[in-house]
């Protein structure tokens, strides 16, 4: 049995090694076209929806930056040419189309099998958990497939996304060109990020491992080695290993809904239920929370899938 840990153990590197070498997907602008156009539909529901979106209108709108990076402002700047509501209505329509067109699109079922998983993203809690907060995760989400491009735009979470561009060579070079030149322009603002963060990761609805404890992020460590690639896998690990995470940053993981299917697909719109009820229940109910990811990460295991 140790000499059977020990050949995987050695298996490790050269695993992730090959994997980190391989050529990512090109960047998808049919899909941006239709979460513009999708968005934009949606921007006037959203707009009538009893939504509070503290966070857009405390700190994004006005360009608070808190622990966010310095380009924040920058990056949402084209939306405070629009009244506060309307620019919030237009974040939560492209959150709505983005969570619906990648979904839909993780289905290879057929239409029915794709727009019944669409239905079960579209009825997730984080996903109105982070409507509700008025937080940019769904913006998140679709930089994703603008990849290398839009690096600026993924690294608006960098402690989830950042575990995620350092899966393939051509994602982390520009990474880190990209932050080295941050530096340069703003000044060390990874140390600013940091100290600001602390509080964050005591807030009561923190499930990283700065609060749930640092075995968390040896599971997410190891499970993000043996991702082998995969994007959503990686992207599971990603958030284990996270130190800081909020329900709603669960939300870049609802597309996989569409993804499965059958008894795994329930299992994980449970899961997601699950973390829906964190937020009002703390204590233990926090570890349940990363079952999310973790069972996620286990049931797409032999999925073979190069692009998200």
């Amino acid at each position: 049995m140790l000499d059977n840990l020990r050949r995987k153990a050695r298996s490790l590197v050269p695993q992730f090694l090959a994997s980190w070498q391989k050529p990512p997907p090109p960047p998808d602008l049919k899909l941006l076209v239709a979460v513009i156009l999708g968005g934009l539909f949606l921007a006037p529901l959203v707009h009538c929806l009893p939504l509070l979106g503290y966070d857009w209108f405390m700190v994004f709108y006005p360009g608070q930056l808190a622990m966010y990076p310095p380009w924040m402002p920058l990056a949402l700047a084209p939306l405070r040419f629009l009244p506060p509501r309307w620019s919030f209505a237009v974040v939560g329509g492209l959150t709505l189309a983005t969570v619906a067109f990648t979904t839909y699109r993780q289905s290879s079922r057929g239409v029915l099998d794709g727009l019944f998983a669409t239905l079960l993203a579209l009825l997730s809690p984080p996903l109105w958990y982070l409507l509700w907060d008025g937080q940019i995760d769904g913006l998140v989400l679709l930089s994703f497939f603008l990849l290398p491009w839009s690096i600026p735009l993924v690294l608006l979470r960098p402690q989830i996304t950042g575990w995620f561009l350092l899966s393939r060579r051509s994602w982390t070079l520009p990474m880190v060109a990209w932050l080295l030149a941050s530096c340069l322009i703003w000044g060390p603002w990874l140390v600013r990020s940091y100290v600001l963060s602390q509080g964050s990761a005591s807030h009561p609805t923190a499930i990283g491992w700065a609060t749930t404890g640092w075995p968390v992020l040896v599971v997410g460590l190891a499970m993000w080695l043996t991702s082998k690639g995969h994007p959503w896998r990686v992207l599971a690990a990603s958030i284990l290993a996270s130190p800081y995470v909020q329900p709603y940053h669960m939300t870049m993981l609802v597309p996989v809904l569409g993804r499965l299917h059958g008894w795994k697909r329930l299992a994980v719109w449970g899961s997601l239920w699950v973390v829906g009820l964190v937020p009002g229940l703390l204590g233990i109910t926090k570890y349940l929370a990363l079952i999310l990811p973790a069972l996620t990460w286990v049931l797409l295991r032999g999925d073979v899938q190069e692009g998200m």
